[in-house]
């Protein structure tokens, strides 16, 4: 993954106006794009390589319950680290075990389902041909009843695109073995002690 002088190294430098690309009040152009209130309803996406608004983001970026953009195209994705993490504890392992493998593999597919008369909203999320949306969508109700945060892990997972992502997903698998070397080392602790 680049790091955050690379990621704003790849933004557009000269701009064609001195106005809002959003509002078209007056600006100075070398400030970037937008005025400074407008400014803080964008983000650069790393993926798309296009600014995006808070209201209608990408698929590779989230603005989170907290106001922090978050996703595999944010400028830091290890942000999400501890969510993946947590949300690995929440699942149990046999969903992780499907996750990881999918990532590995590339062969996932995830997005958020809004809700209708005749469904409910939820994740659709099938890893290494394993249908896991279920148990993420329920992990993220709980989750949201008890912290008022919904998104967990799941929002990272649904900001990765196979064949457009595949840093971040290499960089997620990395954090699946993490926390499963933390918890072969817990059992080995807990049978020996």
């Amino acid at each position: 993954m680049m790091n955050a002088e690379e990621q704003i190294a790849t933004r557009p430098r000269s701009y064609e106006s001195s106005r809002c690309q959003f509002c078209d009040d007056p600006i100075d152009a070398d400030s970037g794009p937008f005025c400074e209130t407008c400014d803080e309803n964008h983000e650069w996406c790393t993926i798309c390589n296009d600014y995006v608004h808070s209201d209608e983001p990408c698929r590779h970026i989230y603005y989170d319950d907290c106001g922090a953009w978050l996703g595999s195209g944010s400028y830091d994705p290890k942000a999400a680290e501890h969510d993946v993490k947590l949300l690995c504890q929440l699942i149990g392992r046999e969903a992780v075990g499907h996750l990881r493998a999918g990532l590995d593999s590339g062969d996932y597919k995830a997005c958020y389902v809004y809700g209708s008369i005749l469904a409910h909203h939820g994740i659709v999320a099938e890893f290494n041909g394993i249908d896991i949306g279920p148990t993420l969508t329920a992990v993220a109700h709980l989750y949201k009843s008890a912290t008022g945060n919904t998104l967990v892990g799941s929002g990272w997972l649904l900001s990765l695109e196979p064949g457009k992502t595949r840093t971040a997903d290499l960089l997620s698998v990395k954090w699946i073995d993490e926390w499963l070397a933390v918890q072969k080392r817990d059992r080995k602790g807990a049978a020996n002690g």
